[in-house]
């Protein structure tokens, strides 16, 4: 349930949705450094956005830190999801703390439902998530309630958007939630959800600023739960 209690301590709720150590892979890390292979990385970089729809996916051309970091993510998360899993919980124990618990204090069928997703998530029109960046982007993006999923558009380098091209529900169960509100088993669909791009390293601006805010608006919307989709 959300807490609006804890509005201050949101973003250790937010923690677990999406973030990634910034684990230094010195093999990739050295070959991105070659000339043919950083311009091999852009072509190909650029005819996987173009196939997919995903032209401006960043503000900026990505790192080739972060390129190298995310080719290790899809390569474990494909390949061996296992260790994937484990690599992935390597540096959160850095930023782990108890998370305030919101005991239910209504039906399910009374309460207002937000989403907050960590899958980079933008409406066509939107600024896309600052990718290049070596901490990773703490901004969020504000989907509206009524968006169309036509518009949806992902910003994110960190997991195979295959699944979520094909049907942006995946990532963003808007479909899913206003179906529910029809048959009166959720009280309403907020008018405002929440979208992250998740991979990010140093998280303290989304602890100290994003998630406050975040929660703000929520109270602001009269919303009684938050559901979590992370990338």
């Amino acid at each position: 349930m959300f807490d609006p209690s804890g509005a201050a301590s949101a973003g250790k709720l937010l923690l677990q949705c999406g973030i990634f150590p910034a684990l230094n892979v010195l093999s990739f890390a050295t070959k991105a450094e070659s000339p043919s292979y950083r311009s091999e990385s852009g072509r190909a970089t650029h005819a996987s956005m173009k196939r997919s729809g995903q032209q401006n996916v960043s503000s900026g051309p990505p790192s080739l830190g972060r390129l190298a970091l995310a080719r290790v993510a899809l390569w474990l998360a494909r390949n061996s999801p296992s260790l994937y899993e484990f690599w992935a919980s390597l540096d959160n124990d850095r930023w782990r703390a108890p998370i305030p618990w919101a005991q239910a204090e209504k039906r399910l069928s009374d309460c207002r439902v937000a989403l907050v997703s960590s899958g980079g998530i933008i409406l066509e029109g939107q600024e896309p998530f600052a990718l290049e960046k070596p901490g990773g982007d703490c901004s969020f993006r504000v989907i509206p309630g009524d968006a169309e999923m036509n518009r949806v558009r992902i910003s994110h380098l960190f997991y195979d958007h295959g699944q979520v091209n094909r049907d942006p529900g995946v990532m963003l169960p808007l479909p899913a939630l206003r179906r529910l509100a029809g048959t009166g088993t959720v009280s309403s669909v907020a008018p405002r959800h929440f979208s992250f791009s998740g991979g990010i390293p140093d998280p303290r601006e989304l602890v100290s600023d994003s998630a406050p805010r975040i929660a703000s608006m929520m109270i602001e919307d009269g919303v009684d739960l938050a559901l979590l989709t992370p990338a």
